[in-house]
């Protein structure tokens, strides 16, 4: 295997196309280029260094339809030649639509297991108060043992408290499972509330956390972060006692300035996200510390 190609996807005009490179192919690497696109970015490597040897690249741009055939990704490894990928011509073909996400599904394939073995998981939902209907995430539990955690009261809520603080109402290692559906972007600081899920997980199990890579501002005034893959790989690293297993974007968008810039023209074909998510799992006790209660911050808290 030279190139191995892992996703790909077309959303009207923008692309992006993900793969990896065999260390060895890719210390010779020279160069890395997109012809034919009206804007094209490249991130490599697009990861750390992965244990299989591989080194992660990811392309984006804006590749209108009908000129898809004259795109192509093209590898430059100087005396040993090149090499270029149209991408009409790439396989596997990925078309993913915004709902799609690879983590949910490893995440909803890990508790068919433990129910098909009869094993009735403790999953704790950290912000999952039914706020505009039905929590689609909850629903999929099914025989799920399932606590409801939130800031606020609500009719589905088991558990008043602040997620920053989470440890203070459960004991170590209760939870089987932990999940947080659009929460992280609204809490003040999600590096704590990583060590504090870890803190109530048990060895071994699972946290899936989603929230938002690209969204306008809402629910102000407590919005404060979001969140790329590379940022779930820093809150979930091993100083916090977890190990990534998956980490997905899903919703591509262009970002569109109300007011344009020429020193920021081109910017906005870029690639963005709605939602980015992390499955990872708890391999310790965290060793990271942020001894800060959110009352010392003097922020407003999130709202009704």
């Amino acid at each position: 295997m030279q190139i191995a190609i892992t996703r790909k996807m077309f959303l009207v005009d923008l692309f992006l196309i993900e793969g990896v490179i065999p260390r060895a192919r890719a210390e010779r690497l020279k160069a890395m280029t997109i012809e034919g696109a009206d804007h094209a970015r490249i991130d490599y490597p697009a990861t750390p260094g992965a244990a299989d040897g591989n080194v992660a690249f990811r392309a984006s741009g804006l590749a209108p339809p009908d000129k898809v055939a004259d795109v192509a990704l093209c590898f430059d490894f100087g005396a040993d030649g090149s090499d270029r990928r149209p991408l009409a011509a790439l396989n596997p073909w990925f078309l993913t639509g915004p709902s799609d996400d690879s983590t949910v599904a490893l995440l909803l394939g890990r508790l068919a297991l433990d129910q098909a073995a009869e094993r009735h998981p403790k999953v704790l939902d950290l912000g999952g108060r039914e706020r505009s209907g039905p929590i689609q995430l909850q629903g999929q539990l099914r025989d799920a043992d399932l606590t409801v955690f939130d800031l606020m009261p609500g009719d589905n809520v088991d558990v008043v408290g602040d997620a920053h603080q989470l440890s203070r109402h459960f004991a170590p290692e209760s939870f089987d499972y932990v999940i947080s559906t659009s929460v992280f972007e609204h809490l003040m600081m999600p590096w704590r509330v990583a060590t504090e899920i870890n803190r109530v997980l048990k060895t071994g199990g699972m946290a899936f956390v989603s929230s938002h890579q690209s969204l306008g501002l809402h629910e102000l005034p407590s919005d404060y972060w979001r969140f790329s893959d590379s940022a779930w790989r820093v809150l979930f690293s091993e100083p916090s006692g977890f190990r990534v297993v998956a980490t997905n974007q899903n919703g591509a968008m262009a970002l569109i300035p109300h007011q344009r810039r020429s020193s920021e023209h081109g910017d906005e074909r870029a690639i963005g996200f709605e939602s980015s998510s992390v499955l990872a799992q708890k391999t310790g006790d965290t060793r990271a510390t942020w001894p800060v209660e959110p009352e010392d911050l003097g922020l407003d808290r999130y709202p009704i």
